[in-house]
């Protein structure tokens, strides 16, 4: 292959990438000339993986320059989601996970633009194909789930016989990997987000019990295997049927108290806060859904409530833990708000 045509191709489409990126809606009138490009010879471009990262980065900006035009906006990333997904199909039969996550990485992202079509009565997909990609997402997890599982084994297999650096090393790999499990479910909230009902009949049966079996045996888990699982819980509260969210709410509620209490457990300056502030962010939308009064841990909550929120907590963390520390009293309040609001006083708020 010629090295210096590849070159070439790759820094022009890098600054196709720039110009959509930087015009935003003011290069509209080109988007059609420069998405035909990507859509038919660079997506799936079959020898440079750079080539395929810089065209579908330029189309997420160009998706998001149409948003003043959400019919072709739509069209556009159908268009680029089909080839995404080809390409996936060619990654996974390779077990390439960085490519792999890269695409679901990229479609989340897309689907950001998207945000606002649930309030004008429009949805991304219809059900027939939300529901394909769901049972394509669901594969991709079990593979990755699969793949890190070896891993671990091999693992426990070399412990002692390796020094620390490589023990790292292994986990550190196990961790890139499972970036794909967390893009799934960002991907899988805005499907509820936008399709409700319609997806969540399918999210229940395909990628549910993957996420639930995390927080069902908390001892061992990764604080990024939490968070993913904790997110995807509070996106089916939030955003799924009834039938959704009753299979969830009369464990959610207890298990996301388990895990805030777990966390604290191990002193105030090892608290990873970004999964308590998820935790308290769930609490809520149970105390906003269930009926008044039939929210079984409002004394628990209320007690790590008044825990956390406790002046001297804030005085005892590390700066590194400020920021989210910052995120977690929001959600907390939020959370405490939602609480006297709907289960109290028959759902007025107590003052």
């Amino acid at each position: 292959m010629n090295t210096n045509i590849l070159e070439v191709k790759i820094n022009s489409i890098t600054i196709l990438k720039n110009l959509a990126r930087n015009l935003g809606v003011h290069i509209f009138e080109h988007i059609e000339d420069i998405a035909k490009l990507c859509i038919e010879q660079l997506l799936n471009d079959p020898y440079a993986m750079t080539i395929r990262k810089e065209s579908t980065k330029c189309m997420r900006h160009l998706i998001e320059a149409c948003r003043e035009h959400p019919e072709k906006q739509r069209a556009l990333f159908m268009m680029t989601y089909v080839r995404l997904m080809e390409e996936m199909a060619k990654r996974q039969k390779q077990a390439e996970f960085e490519a792999m996550n890269f695409i679901l990485k990229m479609i989340f992202k897309m689907t950001e633009s998207f945000k606002g079509f649930k309030k004008n009565g429009m949805t991304v997909f219809n059900v027939e194909d939300g529901t394909l990609f769901v049972k394509n997402m669901d594969n991709i997890v079990k593979q990755i789930v699969e793949s890190n599982s070896a891993r671990e084994a091999q693992v426990t297999k070399l412990a002692g016989k390796i020094d620390e650096e490589d023990m790292q090393f292994f986990q550190e790999d196990i961790e890139k990997i499972s970036k794909g499990i967390h893009h799934v479910m960002e991907i899988s909230g805005f499907l509820l987000q936008n399709m409700g009902a319609a997806i969540s009949g399918v999210i229940a049966t395909t990628l549910l019990p993957y996420y639930a079996s995390v927080l069902q045996n908390l001892p061992g888990k990764k604080d990024y295997q939490l968070i993913s699982s904790v997110c995807f819980v509070c996106d089916c509260l939030e955003y799924g049927d009834d039938s959704l969210y009753n299979t969830l709410q009369a464990q959610a509620s207890s298990k996301f108290v388990e895990i805030i209490k777990n966390a604290v457990s191990k002193g105030i300056k090892n608290v990873n806060f970004d999964i308590v502030q998820s935790c308290f962010f769930g609490l809520g939308l149970v105390a906003q859904r269930q009926p008044n009064g039939q929210f079984g841990e409002l004394a628990e909550t209320m007690d790590i409530f008044s825990q956390l929120t406790n002046p001297q907590v804030k005085q005892s963390i590390s700066e590194e833990q400020e920021e989210s520390f910052n995120f977690m009293f929001d959600n907390a309040i939020s959370s405490m708000v939602k609480v006297l609001m709907f289960q109290q006083d028959g759902g007025k708020l107590v003052t």
